[in-house]
C-alpha cells in the first residue's frame, strides 16, 4: 500500500514545518525509517478539562480522581478543600454539569465525579480530617449576612485569607437553603452540622436568630466590621398569578421544605395533592408530599414531556417510581374552591418562547380542565427578598 501524498494533519505539521520524511522501497511498498522520524512528537497542550469549566465552583476535578485512582484519598479530600468547603453537601445534591461535560461519556459513560466527590467528603468527616486552617490574622473584621451556600463558601475563604469573620443568620438554624430547601432524605441535618462545625473550628463565629434591620442596623454593621457580605439567596417563591391562589391549601414550594427542614411545620396534607412546576424544587415537594402523608400526587407542568422539564434526570426518575403522577402541557389558572381550595382549572399551555413577554403561551380558547385536589403546592421558582435593604442599595 502506497503512502505517497499521505496528508499530515495541520497539528501536526506545525512544530515541525520544514520537516520531511524521506521515505524508502521495498517490494514495492514505501517506508519511512524509524529513524527519521524522531522529531516528531505529540504536542501537548495544558488546557482547562471539560469537567472543570462545568463545573460551578472551579474544582481541580481531573487532580483529585488522579489522587483517588492513585489510592492517595486524603491528599484528593485536600485538594478538594482548596475551593469547596462542604464537598459532603454537593457530593448529595449538585446536579453535577461535570459529568455531562465529561469526554468519558462520548466513548461509554461519564465518570462518576459527584459519588466521588460525596465518597472524599464522607471520608474526611469520618476521619476527622483537617486539612485547612486559617490564615494569619490580618486585623480585619467581615460580616457575612445568611448561612446558605454563598455565605457558608465566602466565610470558609475569607477564613483562610485572615479575616475576622461573623455570620447573622435570621433563622434559629445555620445553613440556609442547605437546610430549609432540601429535604433530609437527601441531605441528611448531621451531614450539614458537620460542614458547619467545621466553620466554627476555622474560628468562625455564628450568630441566628439576628436579623439585619431588626436585630442589628446598617449603621452597627458599618460600625463594627471593615466589609459586609449579603449572602442571603433567593427566599421569595413566584406566584402563578392564578386567580383564587389566596385560597387555604394553597401552600408554596420553599416554605413547605423550609418549615419541615427546620421542624417546624404545621401543614397537614390531605389525600389529593398536586405539584405545579417542573423544577428540582417541585420534585422535592412531590416527594416530600408523599412522605407527609399524601396518597396522591400529580406533578402538573406546562412542559410538554419530561425532555423539557428543567430538572436532575435521576431526580425525576426517582421520583417518578415513587409513585408521583405526571400531568404535562397545562398551566394553572384558577384555584377553585369556597375558601378552601377543592379543584383546579388547568388551561393548556406550552413554552412560547418570547423573551420580552411571558415565556409561557395560555391556550384560554380551549375549556379548562377541572382537577379535584386537597392541596397544591406551588413551586415554579423564586427570587431574592430584597425589601429589607437600605434604600441605598436599592437605588444601585
Amino acid at each position: 500500500m502506497s503512502t505517497k501524498g499521505t496528508h499530515i494533519p495541520d497539528w501536526l505539521q506545525v512544530p515541525f514545518a520544514g520537516i520531511t520524511p524521506a521515505p524508502t522501497q521495498q517490494k514495492g511498498q514505501d517506508l519511512f525509517p524509524t529513524g527519521n522520524w524522531r522529531a516528531i512528537r505529540p504536542v501537548y497542550r495544558d488546557k482547562m478539562p471539560p469537567c472543570n469549566n462545568a463545573c460551578g465552583t472551579n474544582e481541580k476535578i481531573q487532580g483529585y480522581l488522579d489522587l483517588v485512582k492513585r489510592g492517595k484519598y486524603l491528599d484528593a479530600y485536600a485538594l478538594i478543600k482548596e475551593d469547596m468547603p462542604f464537598p459532603s453537601v454537593t457530593g448529595r445534591v449538585c446536579y453535577h454539569p461535570c459529568e455531562q461535560a465529561c469526554n468519558r461519556g462520548q466513548y461509554d459513560e461519564a465518570i462518576s465525579i459527584r459519588a466521588v466527590e460525596r465518597f472524599l467528603g464522607d471520608l474526611g468527616q469520618a476521619l476527622r480530617h483537617d486539612v485547612v486552617t486559617a490564615g494569619p490574622a490580618n486585623g480585619k473584621k467581615v460580616a457575612v449576612v445568611g448561612s446558605g451556600p454563598a455565605g457558608h463558601s465566602a466565610a470558609y475563604q475569607l477564613a483562610r485569607l485572615g479575616y475576622e469573620v461573623t455570620i447573622l443568620e435570621k433563622s434559629p438554624k445555620a445553613g440556609g437553603l442547605n437546610r430549609g430547601g432540601i429535604p433530609d432524605w437527601v441531605l441528611p441535618q448531621h451531614v450539614l452540622d458537620r460542614e458547619i462545625e467545621r466553620l466554627v473550628e476555622l474560628g468562625i463565629t455564628i450568630k441566628t436568630n439576628v436579623e439585619v434591620g431588626r436585630d442589628v442596623t446598617w449603621d452597627d454593621l458599618k460600625t463594627r466590621y471593615d466589609a459586609c457580605v449579603l449572602a442571603v439567596g433567593l427566599t421569595e417563591p413566584n406566584s402563578v398569578r392564578a386567580e383564587g391562589e389566596d385560597k387555604d391549601g394553597v401552600i408554596y414550594g420553599l416554605p413547605f421544605l423550609r418549615d419541615i427542614g427546620m421542624g417546624t411545620s404545621q401543614v397537614r396534607l390531605g389525600p389529593r395533592v398536586a405539584v405545579i412546576g417542573g423544577g428540582n424544587t417541585a420534585i422535592d415537594c412531590a416527594r416530600e408530599a408523599l412522605r407527609q402523608g399524601a396518597e396522591e400526587v400529580t406533578m402538573i407542568t406546562v412542559e410538554a414531556g419530561t425532555n423539557e422539564m428543567p430538572c436532575v434526570p435521576e431526580d425525576l426518575h426517582d421520583m417518578v417510581e415513587e409513585g408521583v403522577e405526571l400531568l404535562h402541557g397545562r398551566a394553572l389558572t384558577a384555584v377553585l374552591g369556597n375558601g378552601k381550595v377543592e379543584a383546579l382549572q388547568l388551561h393548556p399551555a406550552r413554552f412560547s418562547g418570547a423573551i420580552n413577554a411571558s415565556p409561557i403561551a395560555v391556550d384560554r380558547e380551549t375549556a379548562p380542565d377541572r382537577f379535584a385536589v386537597d392541596n397544591v403546592i406551588i413551586a415554579v421558582g423564586q427570587r431574592a427578598s430584597l425589601k429589607w435593604l437600605p434604600d441605598e442599595f436599592k437605588n444601585e
